[in-house]
């Protein structure tokens, strides 16, 4: 075990084991051990010394137990308890003790609170940790929406923002679109305008009722404006016959 020169004694029920120093008994059955090669001087059998002289003065200030695999507790008094081992206190003798795993608590007896949990001797750390009890030292979980990255809602806004841009561009593109064919029909009327209307007949051919009524009719009323009195006419072209009748 490591031990320092000096530091908190520890509790224990029973006996001290052959490697620790027997500083005598408290309140039956405990005993105040102490490690290898330290002092605890009789009138203060709560602190092991590197020397008999009494340290308790020196230990106060910074309180920690003599090995450092033990955990200090309070009880108006500091004593250790071996790591997986509970401190607490007994009301009716005023003393204090250390419950193995699974002891039920007597009457009067109430547990302490943690001050300083010993370095596990696996760890080769040089500091211990303290824990408190209680809601301080309970371990707090993490949120799972802020590990996934964005969360639900700037995804539902990253969304929204997209399709209103897609709507954006499918208007900007149909309205591009309308422009280009109302644009092509306008030039395509414009091509169209003052184009007169040509009739081929063969020679000899007659023309159906339907197209000579069309023709008298068109005629007449090119007859009845003086501008256009000269637009109809009828030429020879070979064998053919052109009727060319300029509309209004």
């Amino acid at each position: 075990m490591a031990a320092s020169p000096s530091g908190w004694a520890l509790r224990k029920n029973g006996t001290c084991q052959s490697q620790e120093v027997d500083c005598g008994q408290t309140v039956t059955p405990y005993r105040v051990c102490c490690p290898h090669a330290s002092s605890c001087p009789h009138q203060y059998n709560a602190a092991c010394c590197p020397t008999s002289a009494n340290c308790t003065a020196s230990l106060i200030p910074k309180p920690t137990c003599a090995n450092e695999t033990w955990d200090l507790y309070d009880n108006d008094g500091y004593f250790c308890c071996l790591p997986g081992f509970l401190g607490y206190a007994a009301k009716s003798t005023d003393s204090n003790g250390c419950a193995s795993p699974g002891y039920k608590l007597q009457t009067g007896e109430v547990l302490l609170r943690l001050i300083k949990a010993g370095v596990s001797s696996s760890s080769g750390g040089d500091e211990a940790t303290t824990l408190l009890p209680g809601p301080s030292s309970s371990a707090v979980a993490s949120d799972p929406t802020q590990v996934a990255g964005l969360s639900t809602g700037a995804k539902a806004g990253i969304g929204v923002g997209s399709g209103l841009a897609g709507l954006m561009i499918l208007v900007a593109a149909g309205i591009l679109l309308w422009r280009s064919n109302r644009r092509q029909k306008d030039e395509d009327n414009d091509e169209q305008g003052g184009t007169g209307q040509v009739m081929v007949v063969e020679a000899g051919q007659e023309l159906p009722s339907e197209e000579r009524s069309k023709v008298k009719e068109m005629d007449a009323y090119s007859r009845s404006i003086p501008e256009l009195g000269h637009g109809h006419h009828q030429e020879l072209e070979g064998n053919n016959t052109r009727v060319r009748v300029e509309a209004p």
